[in-house]
């Protein structure tokens, strides 16, 4: 049998069959079943495994190779701990602090790590909360954390691209409101590819004009996701573009902004995500 962990993470489904040797199905076939463990779930429902869990499971593979039915081993293992706090925000905690030092062979493991181990929406939600954090830093480390993390959203953007197969039909466009920012708008456009979407970078802005509309059929886009802040100008922003959307049946918009901002009610055609909501 493996040894046990001593990584204190969450760990995915697939990397906890790797530690103990049980088959993911068994792993999911105990858990509902038998209630042996209940792991942490990210918002798309993956399971992610702290090391109490995997050590109880090591406990349960004993007991079961001492002949114990399974379906009497959760009354012999002990109680498990309090849930760990908000594993994505310790992530990204992390990742601000490692930036703040600037060191990059740290930093460069803890981003291999996180993108290896890690489902997807977790990793992408943990850097994005990271990049809020470090958004007012000063210019060297925003610099630093800029050149660190934008060859690698690129590289992935571009790999993702790859190997999907070659998609007709329409692309969303994706923007920035001023200033520009090249980190989060590659975040947004990772999200929206590993949605099914087809993301189309741009350094130029639209604004919700006619022009806009000329634009975006030009480019062949039937959607336009607009990256804001929270500011007031932000929120006037965000009903501009709501009329818009109202005004041009056919194309829609989506916009990003910061978790707790102001923001004009949702429509068929006008739809709002927030940003940062795990550190909140």
């Amino acid at each position: 049998m493996n040894t046990k962990t001593s990584d204190a993470r969450l760990v995915p489904i697939r990397e906890v069959a790797k530690i103990t040797g049980l088959n993911p199905i068994t792993l999911r076939a105990w858990e509902r079943r038998y209630g042996l463990i209940e792991p942490v779930r990210t918002e798309s429902g993956h399971r992610l495994y702290t090391p109490e869990h995997i050590e109880m499971l090591q406990e349960a593979i004993q007991l079961t190779e001492q002949g114990i039915p399974i379906s009497q081993i959760k009354a012999l293992l002990p109680e498990p701990k309090a849930s760990l706090p908000d594993q994505n925000g310790d992530i990204a905690t992390q990742l601000k602090t490692t930036a703040q030092q600037q060191d990059l062979d740290s930093l460069n493991a803890l981003l291999d790590t996180l993108l290896a181990d890690f489902p997807d929406d977790f990793w992408q939600e943990a850097l994005v909360n990271t990049h809020l954090m470090l958004r007012d830093e000063e210019t060297a480390v925003v610099v630093f954390w800029e050149s660190a993390m934008l060859p690698r959203l690129y590289s992935r953007l571009y790999l993702t691209q790859r190997h999907r197969r070659r998609r007709s039909g329409t692309s969303i466009w994706v923007q920035n409101l001023a200033p520009q920012d090249a980190v989060l708008k590659a975040l947004i456009a990772l999200q929206l590819e590993q949605a099914g979407r087809r993301p189309l970078l741009c350094s130029w802005t639209l604004h919700p004009d006619a022009q806009a509309a000329t634009q975006l059929e030009a480019n062949r886009c039937a959607d336009i996701a607009v990256i804001t802040g929270a500011s007031d100008a932000d929120w006037q922003n965000a009903q501009a573009w709501q009329k818009w959307a109202e005004a041009h049946p056919g194309l829609s918009v989506q916009m990003f902004m910061p978790s707790g901002s102001k923001a004009p009610n949702e429509t068929a055609d006008f739809s709002v995500s927030y940003l940062g909501t795990s550190t909140h």
